[in-house]
């Protein structure tokens, strides 16, 4: 490990040196700790250390780790905060993903600061969009509605299905698969894993622990428009790997979660099922799209001024940056527990979309 990370993401500050070697822990100045460390593992902090809490599960699947209940962590025990979630002193982004800016590296999504603004573009029905492109047709050329297309690479013309959904985890408390469920009865939806709700599992990836990685999913992305990028928990600023993967496989991912979808990818790179009142009108949508290849074009525009990085390391660069930084306050939480399961602001019950 040492501080090869740091340089190969090209940081500003790369003075750090990451081990896991436990007989360093007296002479580390900043110690992670994942939430699913064994509370009596832990020793006493030294006066010279900050101890950073490190998570990158939503709040839903980590709310019970004993790490969270013990006295002694819970209480006044971290100096820092490490995760997904934006209010962290640390935004982590690394095993998930980012969408980089080709000619400014500095701007991004998820924004690197609070003061970039993303501008927003979005088509929320279906009749707008047909009303978008009846008025497009009427008054643009035949070759210049063609521009749009040849952004594509020459084989996402060629792909012939629909809807994918690679899962494993198949009983959820925001009930995502019986949002799928109801997608399918007006739209092809092959369901690859665990979870096909028609039992009619396709064996290629059914043995797979995390079907998604198995050997033939890049071949069956291939074949697809449309990703199913349905989170299994709800929670802000929640947005995991599978989503950055779908951008850079050239589908379109269809997300369903709590995250503002507007501050983690460029307008027109993804569709939202929340934009829609209801998983027929979504899939009226996709038909549309399916039948436009004009339209379904527009959801690679974003290619011509962006990059997907998988992983984005700007975390790492932000901790070491942050260990050297010597006008820092020091900081302690009172209650690791309360930041990250009461202020996570998690919703479980998510039916009434559907």
């Amino acid at each position: 490990m040492g501080d090869q990370p740091l340089i190969r993401a090209q940081c500003p500050v790369t003075a750090c040196l990451f081990t896991p070697d436990l007989t360093l822990f007296n002479q580390s100045d900043i110690v992670l700790i994942s939430i699913e460390t064994t509370p009596d593992f832990l020793v006493n902090r030294l006066p010279h250390q900050r101890f950073v809490f490190f998570v990158m599960e939503s709040p839903t699947n980590t709310e019970q780790l004993p790490l969270l209940h013990n006295n002694r962590t819970r209480y006044n025990y971290f100096n820092w905060t490490m995760s997904y979630r934006r209010d962290s002193d640390i935004v982590l982004r690394d095993f998930l993903g980012a969408v980089v800016s080709k000619k400014h590296r500095d701007h991004q999504y998820p924004p690197r600061n609070e003061h970039q603004s993303n501008e927003t573009i979005k088509l929320s029905s279906v009749d707008t969009l047909k009303r978008l492109v009846t008025s497009r047709r009427n008054r643009t050329k035949t070759n210049e509605i063609a521009g749009p297309v040849s952004i594509m690479n020459p084989w996402v013309r060629k792909k012939s299905k629909l809807v994918a959904w690679f899962v494993s985890h198949c009983d959820t408390p925001i009930q995502r698969e019986e949002y799928a469920r109801q997608l399918g009865q007006h739209v092809p939806v092959d369901i690859y894993g665990r979870c096909d709700t028609k039992q009619q599992v396709t064996s290629i990836c059914d043995s797979a622990e995390d079907p998604y990685n198995c050997e033939e999913s890049e071949t069956l992305r291939a074949k697809y428009k449309f990703y199913l990028a349905f989170e299994n928990s709800w929670c802000p600023d929640y947005v995991t790997e599978k989503f950055y993967r779908t951008l850079q496989f050239d589908t379109v991912p269809i997300v369903l979660g709590g995250a503002d979808y507007q501050r983690f990818a460029p307008p027109h790179s993804y569709i939202n099922a929340l934009d829609f009142s209801t998983p027929k009108e979504l899939a009226d949508y996709l038909l549309l799209l399916d039948n436009s290849q004009e339209l379904y074009a527009q959801y690679f525009q974003w290619r011509n001024d962006y990059d997907v990085h998988v992983p984005a390391l700007d975390g790492w660069c932000d901790l070491c940056r942050m260990a050297h930084d010597e006008t820092l306050p020091a900081k302690v939480y009172p209650d690791i527990r309360k930041w990250w399961i009461d202020n996570g602001e998690c919703e479980t019950d998510r039916t009434k979309y559907f």
